[in-house]
């Protein structure tokens, strides 16, 4: 077998292929040709002009970093306890100034807009959170355009108030939850050190009471969360999730950093998972890895992935003080802010251009990886995304062979 075109893993003790050149998984590979891989099986940049962003044909996705505050104070927190080492809550005037920004310049081609409210927490700063829907509502209606609405949030805020906007809103809820009593507390404490497993638990109660489950854990996995993993998993799918998202925690913290070893304990545990009968259960249910949704999409249409929110010119994020960025974990970092509201985009900052790393040529996992993140890519993150797209391979064919009849 050719590894330069084929990477082989096992279902079930099945063996498979994925076809690196077609993006085909196959059951047998007796007779194909072993032409060598060409590298248009990684991502490429697609080129916007200026003319084409300020004359409203790309820009469809507004992030709204709304509060550089939070009530939690996580001990892997990226964005510095959630403040972006600045804290500070978007005031009115910057919501709707944002906003404004951001509908000046959408695309009038698209079907539908993407708003992220995200922060810190979010829901720190009910005012403006409740002022932003309301006007984005009306400009969307006004745009003839409908929006999609998401928000992350650490899932301790929660009133009939807030559940109505969400409920009324369909918004769709990333709720940042790592797992279990003993794993969400260990590293999700408020700042006087208390847990806040019961206060994310009174939240899933009400919004179970109201039967609302547009949502998706987002499950932060660090090195003792590995021992628990299917554990954790599981209790998450138990307690009203259906969609699960991981991702491997970025910290600096070596009691909590992955190592190789636990990638390997990671990947021997989530492999375990796939291939059991609890598995196809819990997908009989509806039950998922959300991961494994989101790069199925590219497997199922034969496409590459495109350049994540970091190169393509579709998005932007805008911070309590007017600042443009790319992507949420460039925040605070003024070599990645490309601009403010009052005074004007830095389209060379903003448009970027992608070029994947050499060794993206010789990885099996390119066409799915799309060449990994700009800003954390690593050895390390390099390997769990090959974890996590060959699982993602093992949980098509699972889907496929025994799901869908």
């Amino acid at each position: 077998m050719d590894r330069k075109r084929f990477h082989d893993f096992s279902v079930r003790g099945r063996r498979y292929w994925f076809d690196i050149a077609s993006g085909e998984i196959r059951n047998n590979v007796s007779g194909l040709s072993s032409k060598e891989t060409e590298n248009r099986t990684v991502r490429r940049h697609v080129e916007v002009t200026p003319e084409d962003w300020f004359g409203g044909h790309a820009l469809n996705k507004m992030s709204l970093s709304i509060s550089h505050t939070c009530n939690l104070c996580c001990s892997y927190c990226f964005a510095d306890g959630g403040t972006y080492g600045a804290k500070s809550k978007m005031d009115m005037k910057t919501a709707k100034d944002s906003i404004d920004y951001f509908f000046k310049y959408a695309s009038t081609k698209v079907q539908k807009y993407n708003v992220n409210f995200i922060g810190g927490e979010p829901l720190t700063n009910l005012e403006v959170f409740y002022f932003a829907v309301d006007y984005i509502n009306q400009k969307s209606k006004e745009a003839g355009i409908p929006v999609r609405y998401m928000i992350t949030t650490n899932g301790t805020i929660m009133n009939e108030k807030i559940l109505r906007y969400l409920i009324d809103n369909n918004m769709h809820i990333n709720f940042s939850i790592d797992g279990n009593k003993k794993i969400q507390n260990l590293n999700r404490k408020n700042k006087e050190g208390i847990g806040s497993f019961e206060k994310a638990m009174e939240t899933l109660e009400i919004l179970k009471r109201h039967s609302y489950y547009n949502m998706s854990a987002r499950m932060t996995v660090t090195k003792p969360g590995v021992t628990t993993l299917i554990e954790d998993i599981n209790f998450l799918w138990d307690v009203g999730f259906y969609y699960i998202f991981m991702d491997m925690v970025k910290t600096d913290i070596e009691d909590l950093a992955f190592d190789y070893n636990t990638l390997k304990e990671f990947k021997e545990k989530l492999v375990n998972l796939i291939n059991s009968d609890a598995y196809i259960s819990r997908m009989e249910q509806g039950k998922y890895i959300r991961n494994f949704l989101d790069m199925e999409y590219l497997i199922e249409n034969k496409i590459i992935k495109r350049e994540c929110s970091y190169y393509n010119a579709n998005s932007l994020e805008f911070t309590p003080e007017g600042d443009l960025y790319k992507c949420t974990y460039t925040v605070g970092r003024k070599e990645h802010c490309c601009g403010n509201i009052y005074s004007r985009l830095e389209w060379d900052k903003y448009v970027g251009r992608f070029h994947a790393p050499s060794k993206c040529s010789n990885c099996w996992c390119r066409r799915i990886c799309g060449g990994g993140c700009e800003v954390n890519r690593d050895d390390l993150s390099c390997a769990y995304t090959r974890i996590m797209t060959e699982c993602m391979l093992m949980h098509y064919v699972i889907e496929k062979e025994y799901i869908v009849k």
